[in-house]
């Protein structure tokens, strides 16, 4: 694993790649970082590349059997299935696990530069405070993926990940994972520091949508201490949305709209719902239209139809191919960046929203439900489900009784924090939400380690099942090959 001082584009990280190039170069080819200019350019790169989205979504209980046997894009069955991945391929936990870590290397980089170049006190705090919070976000999102939940209790004896502070110096430097526990007090410490010094939206004009903006910041913010389970702390991280945010995605306002349309709206930095948006080498509209696992119909009926608090169908639009029998939310629109004009060659990308109002908004009802303020917790509910309904509906007809109506028991949902049996439900109901909104991203994987969920998929040609279960070590993804080669711990199996 090493890291370059001097950055030339995109820095290698911890996929260990050779060096050999690099010791063939001329050093006085390569750019000394030497103005506030040159070190926001290193921080355009300072977010992963690549993301987890499909694998993570494929292992989810969103994911049943088409039945298509034709249709095994990627590792699909692999996914679904929990075996370690076969193939190191685009848009696999091994594709992200070095995008993110090229993406750290550059803001330790940017980290290291701003404390020598002269520039002033808006400039500086502005510069560190984004780096810091990209680093923690690559952080988080490998730590969730490549460990096990977080808990309090057995942190300090579970795996982490290599936590990377520092531009590497040297040729060859040997990591360790070290524990979960340190990686959380790192990212809470990055966290913190960067959400105070981080600007608002006109300190990156014209796109700050692609900047860790300070709303941006407060989003994942209120995603570690949710996961934490530190209540005071999401509120006041969410203070900055409320009881009554007003940029939560208009679900409503993309009916009728062709599905390429949509997703060029869903991934729109004018979509004011989106805080932070990254554009994602990435086959995500393809695979999610031709696979065989899936969402299928009987999936997608629980989906639109469940956990309403007005009783009505969702609003979200869902598409399909008819000969694949699985459908999709429209959300990535692909679009083809050219290295060659003359030659045609280049890469699909697509524009993945990071961090939403809609998922700091849902944190916040948590929080009010784990500090017993469920009449409120309810009213949220309400006002955040009208925004994903057709109609003109009014959150003050949502009560406590009929949200709790819609969830009968949720004894399945075991979080290392102890919950009373209307916070259990509440919790559930609010995350049968978060499972709506941002199906195809993923998150429903984070709430089924999060929550000790257990998930069966079915085999349907086959006739068989498999089991998940709630203390699966399987949860955690086993970390890429090339990591392995290079010495790290395997995750147990």
């Amino acid at each position: 694993m090493r890291y370059l001082k001097y950055i030339t584009g995109v820095v290698a990280g911890i996929a260990l790649v050779g060096c050999s190039s690099f010791l063939e170069e001329n050093p006085d080819q390569r750019t000394t970082i030497d103005s506030p200019e040159k070190i926001k350019q290193l921080l355009v790169y300072a977010y992963p590349s690549a993301n987890n989205f499909y694998a993570l979504e494929a292992m989810t209980d969103n994911f049943g059997d088409s039945r298509r046997t034709a249709n095994t894009a990627l590792d699909n069955t692999a996914y679904y299935s929990w075996k370690d991945e076969t193939q190191e391929s685009w848009d696999s936990p091994s594709e992200f696990w070095e995008a993110s870590y090229k993406a750290i290397s550059q803001a330790n980089q940017a980290l290291e530069s701003v404390e020598t170049v002269q520039m002033t006190k808006e400039m500086y705090e502005g510069i560190k405070g984004e780096a810091l919070l990209a680093r923690a976000y690559a952080h988080w999102m490998l730590a969730n993926t490549f460990c096990e939940a977080y808990d309090p209790n057995t942190a300090a004896s579970k795996q982490g990940i290599p936590y990377v502070d520092e531009v590497e110096e040297e040729l060859i430097k040997e990591y360790k994972r070290g524990t979960l526990a340190d990686v959380y007090a790192r990212l809470e410490a990055d966290i913190v520091e960067g959400v105070r010094l981080a600007k608002d939206e006109a300190f990156f004009s014209p796109n700050p949508s692609f900047h860790f903006t300070k709303g941006a910041g407060s989003a994942l913010a209120a995603r570690f201490f949710a996961h934490k389970g530190d209540w005071d702390k999401v509120l006041e991280y969410t203070n900055v949305f409320g009881d009554k945010a007003i940029n939560l995605r208009d679900i409503r306002t993309y009916a009728g709209v062709f599905p390429n349309a949509q997703g060029q709206l869903y991934g729109d930095q004018k979509e004011k719902a989106n805080l932070l948006i990254v554009g994602s080498r990435s086959l995500l509209r393809r695979y999610y239209s031709s696979i065989r696992f899936g969402m299928v119909r009987p999936i997608l009926n629980d989906m639109m139809s469940k956990y309403n608090p007005y009783g009505r169908s969702y609003a979200y639009e869902m598409s399909y191919w008819a000969s694949q029998d699985v459908y999709f939310q429209p959300k990535f629109h692909e679009y083809f960046v050219y290295e060659n004009q003359g030659a045609g060659t280049g890469m699909p990308y697509v524009n993945v929203p990071l961090l939403t109002v809609d998922e700091a908004f849902l944190y916040r009802i948590e929080a009010k439900i784990m500090k017993d303020q469920y009449d409120e917790a309810a009213n949220m509910i309400g006002y955040f489900a009208k925004f994903k309904t057709a109609g003109n509906l009014n959150e003050s007809t949502v009560t406590l009784a009929n949200v709790l109506r819609g969830v009968p028991t949720a004894d399945e949902y075991k979080p290392f924090y102890q919950m009373n049996d209307t916070q259990s439900r509440l919790m559930k109901y609010v995350s049968e939400l978060r499972r709506r909104e941002f199906v195809h991203m993923g998150y429903r994987w984070f709430d089924i380690k999060r929550f000790n969920l257990e998930v069966v998929h079915t085999f349907d040609i086959e006739g068989t099942r498999e089991v998940l279960t709630a203390q699966d070590k399987r949860k955690a993804i086993q970390l890429p090959q090339s990591a392995l080669g290079a010495g790290l711990t395997p995750n147990e199996r």
